[in-house]
């Protein structure tokens, strides 16, 4: 059985310490008298304190030897002993320690040596101040005053808002003993202070102590928000301050450098070089990790300069940062493309057509992902060519005549609709290069009469095989079930097929069974669109925990389901999934964040929602109480709005996206029919597919310079929109982004925008 995977979450104080643990889905707390000591808290307060006195070599009794250890060798053992106990309940993946904010550099180091001691790895130490910046969102004035309140410690700075991030700086911290000697350096600081808009935080997640002011704002936290919050650290892996995840990176590349160099004479492992890093780093997200090694280790400087092609998409500030450039890699149709004298040779890694491939080939450039389409059919034929990747969507559409075919080996993908209605096509042959046969891929081929799909594939599409109504036999691995009408197939993406009219699987005679028996496996983690659609005698199922996505109508059509349980794992739910599912009366579901009448919302970091079903009379065991949509302000720990996430909230009228959103998914306002107002935040690049599509009431928008990209549809039947800014970085429309918009005539003036975006 694989071990359960923990993060270990270690809160230092000056004289204790609490220990955490979250899995993925939920936190526990360890008790800590399991162990810590009495005598131990003394060794913490000695090593994380200030006073240098403190820290001093003492006398211990190991194993009945009295030894002289200083009191970092014996907060190794603490931490071993802590590793021990928390090793009963999970392998540690990585440990997180919190430090008070007045320890010394120096101690700092310290703790980080008794972490290797004490046989922790994977580890990093942030001050606690960080934490609060991730749990305040609100505006602030330049340098305003803050007081942190620690169970030991007033921390005093200046907080302010940069560049969408609070950020705060310090300029003391103070031990204090008691309540008393707390209340005194409160006043004290608060009275010395001029500032009459300064923010005290209470962050003794111990123990609440009321502070009185009248002068400065006051603000509570607690235990529950002060761990998710570094639970939410731990799930989205985002930069801030100097914890970001590059620097992490950077931490552990110095560690592995670190362990290379001791132990090269001792058991001959060589260390690192400039090869090994340049070959990491092509695996790099964006230029600020390249950035951020070379900042961070000096040996490693010059690495970008190393790269004679470029390893990540590339625009006018990134590409300086590559002089060496001969090969570029173009890795989306949109990629910024240079034609600056230095490149001779171009990569393609998005899909070509076989046509434009022949087209480009004396040209010199390599295509990696070249795709038969049906256009390429009528002028080549229907033998595939070698140099073929992927089938396209429709690539042998509705041909009749097609008998027989060969796949090559070279062919990884076959599209949607691919062999759609091809009535004459008796057998093919899937090659175990195949990962993926898409949506109605086979429907309508009525001569096919049996079908064989390697293990290789992970995914097959919706009603792949519907109206295939010669088709008695298939051989396919992965199999996880057979109800009465459907074959659920997929180890990790679990997929169903219709059972129609087949005889046998895998040459056995079908056994159908109950689906309201079937147990699903907790390896699987997604359930794909329409699964049990259409499953009219399900009543009831239970989803496991290991689920993370459910896809678009998977419960659709389910007449008899009654209840269903949605684990907190799930961070997304497909469109209209509970569709016509007219017994369904109760939903159980985690996290909810708000409920409107049209929706449900839920879920962080990403936000999303589904249609309230018709039936439902409770929620979570309780009577439903819906809320005006127009009260809900969406919090600060959301980064996206997934797809559809607000789509046909039909009394929703204005709206304000705070800063921490950094992405609108496709339909996000679809059909708001009353929104009038939308503000937009700067940290949004991208206003993606149908965003705002019939949003027939908005009168004006303003797109802030963030934006990149206005995808398709975007404001399509925006009839009443009048006033709306194009900035210059706006670089790619959509197809009809501004059809039926009431700016349409004033927008067709602009010549940059194409003429596609009216049509």
């Amino acid at each position: 059985m694989k071990p359960r995977m923990v993060t270990m979450i270690i809160d230092i104080e000056y004289d204790d310490m609490d220990v955490y643990l979250y899995d993925g889905n939920e936190y526990e707390r360890v008790d800590k008298m399991k162990y810590l000591k009495e005598e131990e808290k003394k060794i913490i307060e000695e090593i994380i304190s200030n006073d240098k006195k403190n820290v001093k070599i003492r006398k211990e009794n190991i194993k009945g030897v009295e030894m002289m250890i200083k009191p970092e060798s014996k907060l190794s053992i603490i931490f071993n002993n802590i590793k021990k106990e928390v090793e009963k309940k999970g392998e540690i993946e990585r440990t997180i320690i919190f430090i008070p904010n007045g320890t010394s550099q120096g101690n700092e180091r310290r703790i980080e040596n008794s972490t290797k001691l004490g046989r922790l790895n994977n580890v990093q130490i942030i001050r606690k101040y960080h934490i609060i910046e991730r749990i305040l969102s609100e505006e602030y004035n330049i340098e305003t005053p803050i007081l942190i309140i620690e169970n030991t410690e007033i921390t005093y700075g200046n907080i302010k808002k940069e560049k969408d991030k609070i950020k705060i700086r310090i300029i003391n911290t103070i031990r204090t003993n008691n309540i008393i000697e707390e209340n005194k350096e409160i006043n004290r600081i608060t009275t010395e202070e001029k500032e009459e808009k300064g923010i005290i935080i209470n962050n003794k997640i111990k123990q609440e102590n009321k502070i009185n002011t009248k002068r400065w704002r006051y603000k509570e936290i607690n235990e529950e928000p002060y761990i998710k919050t570094i639970i939410e650290m731990i799930k989205k892996e985002e930069e801030y301050s100097e914890y970001s995840v590059e620097r992490e990176m950077i931490i552990n590349i110095k560690r592995i450098l670190y362990n290379n160099k001791i132990n090269k004479g001792i058991i001959g492992k060589r260390r690192i070089g400039y090869n090994e890093i340049m070959i990491t780093s092509k695996y790099f997200n964006d230029i600020k990790d390249f950035i951020n090694l070379e900042i961070g280790i000096k040996r490693f400087r010059g690495n970008i300069e190393r790269f004679h092609f470029n390893p990540i998409p590339l625009n006018e500030y990134s590409r300086k940062f590559f002089p060496n450039i001969e090969t570029f890699h173009i890795y989306n149709k949109k990629d910024k493309i240079f034609n600056d004298g230095r490149i001779f040779t171009y990569v393609i890694w998005y899909p070509v057509s076989y046509l434009t491939y022949l087209k480009e080939k004396g040209t010199g450039n390599i295509y990696k992902n070249i795709e038969y389409t049906q256009k390429d059919i009528n002028l080549f034929g229907n033998t595939i060519p070698s140099e073929v990747k992927s089938l396209g969507d429709q690539c042998f559409y509705t041909c009749k005549s097609l008998k027989s075919i060969n796949i090559p080996s070279s062919v990884n993908k076959i599209g949607n609709n691919c062999f759609y209605e091809c009535t004459s096509l008796t057998s093919i042959n899937i090659p175990s290069t195949i990962s993926k046969i898409g949506n109605y891929c086979f429907d309508g081929c009525s001569s096919l009469t049996s079908i064989n799909i390697p293990s290789s594939i992970k995914e097959i599409g919706y009603k792949c095989f519907y109206g295939c109504s010669s088709l008695k036999s298939i051989d396919i691995k992965n199999i996880q079930y057979t109800s009465e009408d459907k074959i659920f197939v997929g180890d990790k993406k679990m997929v169903s097929i219709d059972i129609g009219n087949l005889m046998k699987i895998n040459k056995n005679k079908i056994e159908r069974m109950d689906v309201n028996k079937f147990l699903i496996p907790t390896t699987v983690s997604d359930i794909k669109s329409q699964c049990f659609s259409e499953c009219s005698t399900l009543r009831s199922i239970n989803l496991p925990s290991s689920i993370i996505e459910i896809g678009n109508y998977c419960f659709c059509g389910c007449s008899s389901l009654t209840s269903i349980n949605i684990p907190s794992s799930i961070s997304k739910i497909g469109y209209e999934c509970f569709d016509r599912c007219l017994s369904l009366k109760e939903l159980t579901i985690q996290n909810i964040k708000f409920i409107s009448k049209e929706r449900i919302f839920m879920n962080e970091p990403v936000l999303f929602s589904i249609k309230i079903p018709e039936s439902i009379k409770k929620i979570n065991g309780g009577i439903i109480k819906c809320e005006d949509i127009n009260d809900f302000r969406i919090p600060t720990m959301i980064t996206k709005l997934d797809d559809n996430c607000f789509s046909e909230c039909w009394s929703l009228t204005s709206i304000n996206i705070p800063t921490s959103i950094t992405k609108l998914g496709n339909e996000c306002f679809y059909r708001c029919k009353s929104l009038t107002s939308v503000t937009i935040p700067t940290t949004i690049s991208e206003l993606r597919d149908n965003c705002f599509d019939e949003c027939k009431e908005l009168m004006s928008i303003n797109i802030p310079s963030t934006i990149e990209e206005i995808g398709n549809y975007c404001f399509y039947g925006c009839s009443s929109l009048k006033s709306i800014n194009i900035p210059s970085s706006i670089t790619s429309f959509g197809n009809s982004c501004f059809y039926k918009s009431g700016c349409e005539k004033s927008l067709r003036e602009i010549t940059r925008i194409p003429k596609n975006c009216f049509e």
